[in-house]
């Protein structure tokens, strides 16, 4: 950045937001001319002045300023947080259904029903992880934490007699590599579905379109791959989100295919192996029959993003659709175990998670 010596190099803010200039530290004087010279058009080419003066060696010094496009990621739930009047009126509802709970009993009924309880998440801030890592231990003292994968082993095989609770998290954002350092400080892991084709992704252009067309969402930075190879390591498990963030109820079967087998080949390649799939945006409007038909060609479970959990059966299950209860790190503490505890104690209309037209399936 400069061809001085023993200049140690400062970051002074300039007036675009995504841009950063940066620079030796020298007199106020001389920033000023060098930010002139580097914010002359083209704003983001750069410029070099000459200082002359006493110099090492007699010889004149350059002094090159460089500006430099950096990408600017949320990082606080803030940052992405909207509110509307809709939104305080579900509060102040969510608030007094919560306190009846509380009250009667129930929350203290629901969390200790045996069942499998999968909770998803598709990011946790840094504004968030005081929050979250409190509803980790909230949930540490009413529940056993299992993985994923022995949390489909209980739910396929309707045996389960305490309250499991699994974590996931889904679209492979980096904020949530602070959340499994959280959940295995509590001896738990967390399945993360990921969507190959983002996954390291650098271009901050590229990032944003993404997230403002498939999350509908200010720019976040993604995971690379060594973010979820360490990850893997550590014992939290890998699952495929389709290969870019598909909508499988707009596409066409074969489309749906493509998306579903592309990212599952790539996660092999990269980790060995993949068994577990959840579909982008998790409603039924969002899957269909065939898609389901060829995420059980891949060897793929399947998860959706519909609120519920799994009681125990007297009878083992067929293929089963693993139902997520959707959970933001930062709401209140209350309405968070008013959710679960009321989805414990209500039981599903299909023993295995399907919705109640869904097709059986068959083999």
């Amino acid at each position: 950045c400069a061809s001085v010596p023993n200049l140690d190099l400062g970051r002074c803010h300039i007036s675009s937001p995504r841009t950063i200039a940066v620079i030796p530290t020298l007199s106020e004087h001389t920033q000023r001319r060098l930010l002139r010279c580097a914010l002359r058009p083209p704003a983001l080419h750069c410029a070099s002045r000459r200082r002359h003066g006493p110099t090492q060696a007699g010889r004149a010094v350059h002094i090159r300023a460089r500006v430099e496009t950096v990408p600017i990621y949320a990082t606080r739930y803030s940052d992405i947080k909207t509110t509307s009047a809709r939104a305080a009126a579900r509060h102040v509802a969510l608030s007094a259904l919560s306190a009846a709970y509380g009250l009667n009993g129930r929350v203290r009924d629901g969390l200790a029903r045996p069942r499998v309880q999968v909770l998803y998440l598709h990011f946790v801030f840094e504004d968030q992880l005081d929050s979250f890592d409190a509803l980790v231990g909230t949930l540490a003292r009413y529940s056993q934490f299992v993985s994923y994968s022995e949390a489909l082993d209980h739910i396929a095989s309707g045996e389960s007699d305490a309250p499991c609770v699994t974590f996931t998290f889904d679209d492979g954002l980096a904020n949530c590599r602070d959340a499994a350092d959280i959940l295995e400080r509590h001896g738990a892991r967390a399945a993360f579905f990921v969507c190959p084709g983002i996954v390291g992704e650098a271009n901050a252009d590229n990032v944003a379109a993404f997230c403002r067309r498939r999350l509908n969402m200010p720019p976040t930075e993604f995971m690379s791959w060594d973010d979820i190879e360490d990850l893997a390591r550590r014992g939290h498990e890998i699952g495929n989100h389709t290969m870019d963030h598909a909508d499988l109820g707009a596409v066409s079967t074969q489309e749906a295919a493509d998306q579903i087998e592309s990212a599952s080949d790539a996660l092999r390649r990269k980790l060995g192996g993949v068994q577990h799939f959840a579909w982008p945006y998790g409603q039924w409007s969002n899957f269909t029959p065939d898609a389901e038909v060829a995420a059980a060609r891949a060897g793929l479970t399947c998860a959706a993003a519909v609120r519920g959990c799994h009681h125990p059966s007297s009878t083992p299950r067929g293929r089963v659709c693993v139902r997520r209860d959707h959970v933001v790190a930062s709401w209140p503490m209350a309405h968070t175990l008013y959710f679960l505890a009321r989805n414990a104690l209500r039981p599903l209309a299909r023993d295995d998670g399907w919705r109640d037209d869904w097709p059986e399936w068959q083999e």
